[in-house]
């Protein structure tokens, strides 16, 4: 069992414990977490933002669940507005902006968003980073390439098919029995170094991933005002990182894995109307 988690190595002189994935393992226990406090805090500089669910891919193990659970929703652009002046009016100079989907370049108001977002960087924060990131595939996405206004940095995985190594996003690591003792308050890097926090038409997560897996599960408990210095968000990690892939990520993969919680989830979703509130 411990071998398929990567708690042994294997070598051309044998099989070794894996040492730095135990230790991992170890400091996310629940009795070492209360000593030690979580292992990983939320970001306060960087914030990427889902301003649309619409994917013109959907890859296999997509962590938004483009592929999964297809959905048309997006921000408008009264809700970008929205989240500008509150960071302005909580000073909040934010070092980096990502813009995310599904594939934002669908987006029919992309290039306001692009307006606000910079006015904000202009009048507020010089130093920001203001970043779209794009799969670049499609005549839509070309387009809106050609017409990236400058102060808009972009990053283009450049995908021609939907195919792609992914971590398993899908397997809930509440779905191993291993796990049982596990503080998932200890969040992973994601929130603090790889992406920071996330903000979608539901509200504010402490990353991305989250937001995408309320929309599915339907806890509705996304922050509706921007959180403060002093919110760590400890009690959404709890709810959200028992379902993520990334917690305690398996091998990447182009082959669609699903634990059962998933599957459930996802048949639910598929008979249920949207009933989060908007942000």
């Amino acid at each position: 069992m411990l071998g398929k988690l990567k708690y042994w190595v294997k070598t051309k002189r044998g099989v070794y414990p894996n040492i730095k994935e135990i230790r991992h393992f170890v400091r996310l226990q629940q009795p070492v977490t209360m000593l030690m406090g979580p292992q990983y805090k939320r970001s306060r500089k960087s914030i990427e933002i889902n301003i649309t669910d619409r994917c013109n891919l959907r890859c296999i193990n997509c962590d938004m669940s483009c592929r999964q659970a297809p959905s048309r929703e997006q921000m408008t652009v009264e809700q970008i507005a929205k989240f500008v002046k509150e960071s302005i009016d909580n000073n909040m100079k934010w070092g980096k902006i990502r813009l995310l989907g599904g594939e934002p370049t669908l987006h029919p108001d992309i290039l306001r968003i692009f307006d606000l977002l910079l006015g904000y960087k202009d009048n507020h924060s010089r130093e920001c980073s203001i970043q779209l990131v794009t799969n670049g595939f499609g005549k839509t996405a070309r387009k809106i390439l050609s017409e990236i206004p400058e102060g808009i940095e972009v990053e283009n995985s450049q995908k021609e098919s939907n195919y792609q190594l992914f971590h398993p996003f899908n397997m809930a690591p509440v779905d191993n029995r291993l796990n049982r003792f596990v503080d998932y308050s200890n969040g992973c890097r994601i929130t603090t170094f790889v992406c920071g926090m996330g903000l979608t038409s539901h509200g504010y997560y402490p990353c991305m991933v989250a937001g995408g897996i309320d929309r599915i599960f339907r806890f509705n408990c996304g922050r509706k005002t921007i959180p403060s210095a002093d919110d760590s968000m400890i009690d959404l990690l709890r709810i959200f990182c028992k379902f993520c892939g990334h917690f305690m990520p398996l091998k990447p993969t182009d082959k669609e894995i699903m634990s059962p919680t998933w599957a459930k989830a996802y048949e639910k979703y598929i008979n249920r109307k949207s009933d989060l509130s908007l942000y």
